[in-house]
Order: structure tokens, then sequence, then C-alpha cells
């Protein structure tokens, strides 16, 4: 096990911090080519690994940023991850993007060779387009299950379009499922959810009927059966 204190995670915009984060090494990838790996790919005494953007490689002509999932399949791929196969990060987590705070949690352990994990005490927030508009929605679990395409799912959860910590107003969810943007260069959610109740404060809770939100594949927002494209 290899363990780190104040880790600081960076992918193009993206930043992730923790306290300490520890990792799994894989004994038989170790063996090939584990020494090797971490001596090219790092340097100096705070083991900082470089991606080809901090060293100022020129992109390669009709190359992209690709999408979420296809940027995270493309870290699992990098050399050190397939030394240090797991990872558990724990105190004060936080993801940013362009300084901007879009998920925090208590603790979250994946798996870089599945793509799989889990996330404690998650606050996410992300934006859903509504009739050509993009509107944040933040949801919170206790425990959010995570998957190879970055999916996020959980058994019970809040939602709310509210930014304060207390809000007034939202929506309780017995199943939650969000999928990222399936098109390049979009920031936009696919949300579902079911079971829902409407909650106000400390009111009686009103049923809700399944919430369905994103952007179908020609990039069309919708609303559950409502498409606002031509």
């Amino acid at each position: 096990i290899l363990v780190l204190r104040n880790p600081r995670f960076r992918q193009g915009a993206q930043e992730l911090r923790a306290l300490w984060t520890l990792f799994w090494v894989d004994r038989e990838e170790w063996r090939k080519r584990g020494e090797r790996v971490v001596r090219e790919k790092t340097q100096g005494a705070d083991l900082r690994a470089r991606t080809p953007d901090e060293l100022g490689d020129t992109p390669k002509p009709g190359r992209r940023g690709g999408t979420l999932a296809e940027r995270f399949a493309e870290l699992r791929r990098h050399p050190i991850a397939q030394v240090l196969s797991e990872m558990y990060l724990e105190g004060n987590l936080e993801l940013t993007e362009a300084g901007e705070r879009v998920a925090r949690a208590a603790s979250m352990y994946l798996d870089l060779k599945e793509g799989r994990g889990w996330a404690q005490d998650a606050d996410v927030v992300q934006s859903v387009e509504i009739r050509n508009r993009m509107q944040r929605f933040r949801a919170k679990a206790q425990w959010l299950s995570i998957g190879p395409d970055l999916s996020l799912r959980a058994d019970r959860a809040v939602l709310t379009s509210c930014e304060y910590d207390d809000p007034h107003y939202v929506i309780e969810t017995h199943d939650l499922r969000m999928k990222p943007p399936r098109r390049e260069g979009s920031k936009s959610f696919f949300v579902h959810a079911k079971d829902n109740a409407l909650r106000f404060g400390e009111s009686v809770a009103m049923p809700l009927p399944p919430l369905l939100a994103g952007n179908d594949e020609n990039g069309y927002p919708f609303i559950g059966d409502l498409n606002f494209g031509n």
C-alpha cells in the first residue's frame, strides 16, 4: 500500500483534493514494470506525476478533449494506474472544475482497473439543459456508487436547485441515476429519479412522478416526455 498525504490530482481543468490517499499496488504489475513506470512518470520528493499537457506537448491535429467517460478511460489506461490498481481517498474530498467546486465527499473508493467505486456523504453539483438554459442541480446521498462511464447511482438521495446549504425545498428520491454527457463539449448531465416526493422545509412530503431530464442523442434537451428540439 502506498500512502500519500494532501494529494492533488489534476486532469485538464479538473482537480481532486483530499487529506489522505491510499493506493493498492498490483504486485504482478509492479514486478513487471512498476519501478520503471514510477521513475519515468514522476519526479521530485513530492511524487509529482506530469501529464502531457503540463509538459507542453503540442496536441495532435484534430485531437479533442473527449467526453468525461473518454477522459476517465484515458486516465485508467495511464501506466501508473496499471501499477496502482485501487485507490481510497478520505478527508475533505473536493472536486473542482476551473476553480469551481462540482463535488465533495467524506471518502471515496475507486477500482482503477474496473472503473467502479463509491463515495460516502456525497454532494454533487451538475448542470442539466432545460429549455435552452443550463440549470444547476445538487444531489446529496449518503452512499453513491460510481460506474465505469462515470455514471452515478444512489438508492436514497435528495435533489434541489437551491444553492444554499440548507435548501428551502428538496426532492427526496429512492432511485437516483446520473449519467455524464454523451456529446463532446456538452456539460448537460442525464438525470433519472423515481419514487420521488417534494418537501418544503419540515412540511409533509408530496408524492411526485418520475423525473427525467437531459439531452437526447441529437443534443436536444427534454424533460420527461417533452422534447425541445425541432
